[in-house]
């Protein structure tokens, strides 16, 4: 049997780029939840995006995504996040991470995308890819329960099928307030509802 892919642990080189730095900045701020310092490191109009679009959330504002990791933050009663970074691959205004945030067992593909001009060293949008089969819970079916009839095997619910129905009106509508997958830990899903900035 071939052995199980351990993905390697990332160096930080000698001298990082400027960009770099703020990434890895960002990430030691987000470590210790310095969320004050953090918000410093985007422009105003900044923007987060959480991907594959099959889970619905809905595009953070800035106010919105600091909002969020208080919410985050307060879950974890302020422990620090233990992230782990495996890679990092830098473009000229975008550089793209890899990373697994041990804390909530939850594999991570940043994007980080900066600006222009005076804003070329500031985040303009973090788009962030998680591992949509954790949030699914593994189901592949159709959700009707199997054919073996044993009834014990029970296929878990997805993330969306555990919320309530006034929530999932909510989201369907797209209306004045989003739900984040907060985090996920083994057989527990977690959530947070938020009403969004007007």
């Amino acid at each position: 049997m071939s052995p199980k892919y351990e993905p390697p642990i990332y160096q930080i080189p000698p001298k990082p780029s400027r960009q770099l730095k703020v990434v890895l900045d960002y990430f030691n701020f987000l470590k210790t939840w310095d969320l004050e310092t953090l918000s410093q490191l985007s422009t105003p109009y900044f923007t987060q995006v959480t991907l594959p679009a099959s889970l619905d959330v809905l595009i953070r504002s800035k106010s919105e995504d600091i909002e969020f990791l208080h919410s985050f933050r307060d879950s974890l009663k302020g422990a620090p996040l233990e992230i782990i970074i495996h890679d990092i691959n830098e473009n000229k205004g975008k550089i793209w991470v890899h990373l697994m945030m041990k804390t909530v067992n939850v594999e991570c593909f940043f994007l980080f995308n900066f600006g222009t001009g005076n804003d070329e060293n500031l985040i303009t949008n973090v788009t962030e890819f998680v591992d949509s089969k954790v949030f699914s819970g593994g189901n592949d079916g159709d959700g009707d329960g199997g054919d073996g009839g044993g009834g014990s095997s029970a296929q878990p619910e997805t993330p969306f099928q555990t919320l309530s129905s006034s929530v999932q009106n909510c989201i369907k509508a797209m209306g004045r307030c989003y739900v984040d997958i907060l985090f996920f830990v083994p057989r527990n899903f977690q959530y947070v509802m938020t009403k969004a900035n007007h």
